[in-house]
């Protein structure tokens, strides 16, 4: 019975240890809640860097207007709804800004007429506020430097719940 307690106690010691060791690995990886997103979406993952290669192979088009962003991009039918087809859907469903940074050369290869951004949702669900103003700041002056004719809109949606 001794041994039985001795064994136990040790044992709860080594499981809080190795729980403290998770909890604190998860908040240095950027959280709970970018951590169950990472984990969640590996096919979102996937689906990423189809859309990504996709976009490098898509031929390029004089005058194009671009709406960029994440999911909410992503779902609209932009050239069919504008009847246009100088129009250019290039959301990615999880985009965050950091990411559309990665990607914003593709984008402005053509040097595109227009671009209309719309993403930081993801940002702010997913990684923190932090970073994102900062991040807009720079999107904003790679365009400005890489596209100086193009003209750029920023869109955002306005939230309906808490």
């Amino acid at each position: 019975m001794k041994y039985l307690k001795g064994f136990l106690i040790t044992s709860f010691i080594v499981n809080i240890l190795l729980l403290g060791l998770i909890v604190g690995l998860v908040y240095r990886l950027g959280g709970p809640r970018y951590f169950l997103y990472r984990v969640k979406s590996k096919g979102l993952t996937a689906l990423y860097e189809h859309r990504k290669d996709l976009f490098n192979q898509l031929p390029e088009t004089v005058n194009e207007i671009i709406f960029l962003g994440d999911s909410i991009t992503e779902a609209g039918e932009w050239s069919e709804l504008f009847g246009n087809p100088t129009v250019k859907n290039r959301g990615i469903a999880g985009d965050t800004t950091s990411e559309l940074l990665r990607r914003l050369d593709e984008v402005l290869r053509s040097q595109p007429d227009k671009v209309f951004l719309m993403v930081g949702v993801n940002d702010l669900l997913f990684v923190g506020s932090s970073n994102v103003l900062e991040n807009y700041r720079k999107i904003i002056l790679q365009i400005k430097e890489k596209s100086p004719a193009t003209k750029f809109y920023l869109q955002n949606v306005l939230p309906v719940n808490r």
